[in-house]
């Protein structure tokens, strides 16, 4: 890494953006909120149950990239409203 690269890292671990980014998609889970949203609705449970990888990677950075509390709320609120439906983020394959 360049020393510009390494000095970007320093600040955004100083100033907190460094916690605030996403893990990588192996470590992602389902935030608890949106995890305790989901299993409320059996509908969205059964659902989240037959996600790819792929697909409930997407819920857990949706939820992840909201701002505001407010906004985090109707985000979780969508995306379990979308999976009650049987929808996906992305396209899939049944499993």
């Amino acid at each position: 890494m360049t020393e510009h690269g390494l000095r970007e890292v320093e600040a955004a671990k100083a100033d907190g953006r460094w916690e605030r980014a996403y893990a990588g998609s192996k470590e992602m889970v389902i935030p608890p909120d949106l995890q305790a949203a989901i299993d409320a609705e059996p509908k969205a449970k059964a659902m989240l149950e037959t996600l790819s990888a792929q697909n409930r990677f997407a819920l857990a950075f949706r939820t992840h990239n909201m701002k505001t509390e407010a906004g985090r709320k109707k985000k979780i609120a969508d995306l379990v409203a979308m999976l009650k439906r049987g929808e996906t983020p992305h396209p899939q394959k049944k499993k």
